[in-house]
């Protein structure tokens, strides 16, 4: 997963890519704080195939946070 951050770090793109099927997820929010970038990327996970949902990659930023309850809710791995 990545973000891409917008003007004055208030606005944010939820980019989620899976290359080898090709998949991509893209996700504009008003906001970026932790619980909400969680919260799109569990919505985005749930909607893709079981198979697909092993792991995500993150960078140490803030908005990664809640990482542990990302994890912990979609029974994934969440590396660095």
């Amino acid at each position: 997963g990545y973000l891409i951050i917008g003007n004055y770090h208030k606005s944010a793109i939820i980019v989620i890519a899976e290359s080898q099927i090709k998949y991509l997820h893209l996700d504009l929010q008003q906001q970026y704080v932790a619980q909400t970038i969680r919260k799109v990327i569990e919505i985005c996970f749930k909607r893709m195939e079981l198979m697909l949902r092993k792991s995500i990659n993150f960078d140490r930023g803030k908005e990664n946070s809640e990482h542990r309850n990302l994890s912990k809710d979609l029974k994934i791995s969440v590396y660095f």
